[in-house]
């Protein structure tokens, strides 16, 4: 008993001293560490500009023509500033493009565009870039986000981003398309970083079959829980631009290398179309042209006045009916579209809307008129002088909506005098 106790104290004393020295030691380290912040100077924000760009340079084999500015940044600028990116997207005048959005049941009916567009574009917003400026909302930004936002602004560089947008044309589908050729080139080069790779290296073998996958989940799944609450195109839309964007971009890369992507920001896609099917801009398949000279003719005659006109593309055409049926698979249904232009007139305050489509085949077509048949019958107006009808020739479909019966010959004739 006597001898273990003495080992017991002795064991108590042993444990003490090395506890001791513990303490000791894990002071010391503190105070090095101390010590080496205090004396080690910080990377200033100059320098972390110049590390960040240096890496851009050697991944995407571009120079900066000049360093890019980095300033303090805003909500409420950057809601401006998405502001104006919507009358890029959507057309000057947004109410005009509200009532578009509203007639084609793309945006619910009490919902005001600018309003929207101003209150979510801030949440969540750490940076943006502007006219050659990085404006930092939240100092505390990781290089990821920054070198991403740098890359945006390296591209506008070479390629100003004004001419690229007169390149790319003036409507919705086109406008996306640049979006999504811009954004997904940066995005790329911050996934190359991630991969440690650069320049013409190539990404591992399950890069691109991956992203294709994950992003075709989030457009059939885990997108649907968020447009519970945002409208279905702004949600798309949020995506489109760097997922599939950056899958473009990474196919263009792997066969045509750096060069073949610098082509596409000199002579951007024409439509998301050669945007989800990259083999298509290759080609040099662009879209159908729709003239609506006649169809607009008639309408003056009845006393309507023009409002609005886009093209919404394969991806819009996707999107409006995944807003109308949550369970459908837009996707295969929207493949073979050719060319659209959507319309919208008024006379007395009332409007109408024409959605005229050109398709690949005429399964296409009629596939795609057996859709728009389910939508329009849901979508009738209720006064008896207005009716809603889908009608198709070969590979031309049109969404006649909201007309009165009144001008029914005269409307249908106009249309199929127009031309493609």
């Amino acid at each position: 008993s006597d001898r273990l106790f003495r080992n017991s104290k002795r064991t108590r004393s042993r444990t003490e001293e090395i506890s001791a020295k513990c303490r000791l030691i894990n002071m010391m380290n503190i105070a090095s560490l101390v010590l080496f912040l205090f004396f080690v100077p910080q990377e200033s924000p100059t320098q972390r500009e110049e590390r960040i760009g240096k890496r851009i340079e050697s991944i995407r084999g571009l120079p900066f023509q000049k360093p890019l500015v980095l300033r303090k940044g805003s909500r409420k600028e950057y809601a401006r500033l998405a502001l104006q990116d919507a009358k890029r997207l959507y057309g000057e005048d947004l109410n005009a493009a509200e009532s578009f959005l509203k007639a084609f049941g793309l945006i619910p009916k009490g919902l005001g565009l600018a309003i929207a567009i101003t209150a979510q574009a801030p949440i969540g917003v750490q940076l943006y870039y502007k006219n050659g400026e990085i404006a930092l909302v939240d100092s505390k930004t990781d290089d990821d986000t920054l070198l991403a936002k740098m890359t945006t602004g390296l591209l506008d560089q070479h390629w100003p981003r004004q001419d690229r947008q007169e390149n790319a044309g003036v409507n919705f589908d086109a406008q996306v398309a640049l979006n999504a050729v811009r954004n997904g080139d940066s995005d790329l080069v911050k996934n190359m970083k991630w991969k440690d790779k650069k320049g013409e290296e190539k990404m591992p073998e399950d890069f691109l079959p991956g992203m294709i996958r994950a992003t075709e989940e989030w457009e059939r799944k885990d997108s649907r829980f968020k447009s519970l609450i945002v409208p279905r195109i702004f949600v798309r839309f949020s995506g489109f631009p760097y997922r599939r964007g950056t899958i473009f971009v990474e196919s263009l890369r792997q066969k045509k290398g750096w060069a073949g992507v610098n082509r596409a920001q000199e002579n951007p896609p024409l439509s998301t179309e050669q945007i989800l099917h990259p083999e298509k801009y290759l080609a040099g398949e662009n879209p159908v042209i729709i003239g609506t000279d006649s169809l607009q003719s008639f309408l003056r005659k009845e006393g309507y006045r023009f409002v609005y006109r886009t093209t919404l593309g394969e991806f819009g055409t996707a999107v409006f009916f995944e807003t109308h049926d949550k369970n459908l698979d837009s996707a295969p249904l929207a493949s073979g579209w050719g060319g659209d232009t959507a319309l919208v007139f008024e006379k007395n305050g009332e409007k109408i809307h024409l959605w005229l489509t050109v398709w690949d085949t005429e399964p296409d077509a009629v596939e795609f008129r057996k859709a728009l048949l389910a939508i329009s019958r849901k979508q009738l107006p209720k006064e008896a002088q207005l009716t809603t009808v889908v009608v198709r020739r070969g590979k031309a479909c049109a969404w006649l909506g909201r007309y009165p019966m009144a001008i029914q010959n005269g409307l249908v004739d106009s249309l199929w005098e127009s031309t493609c």
